[in-house]
């Protein structure tokens, strides 16, 4: 699902597990993204160019 700053709504795949995610900038659904941090069970990512 799509990544939306001050939004945990986005999900990632990590290791065939869905986790709660969000980021500093908005980062469409099907994008590579590398964890920068994790928080409980949401983690914080950025998009890999």
């Amino acid at each position: 699902k799509k990544i939306v700053p001050d939004s945990l709504d986005g999900k990632v795949e990590i290791e065939h597990q869905m986790w709660s995610a969000t980021g500093n900038k908005e980062i469409e659904k099907g994008k590579h993204v590398k964890v920068t941090g994790s928080k409980g069970v949401h983690v914080f990512v950025e998009e890999v160019k």
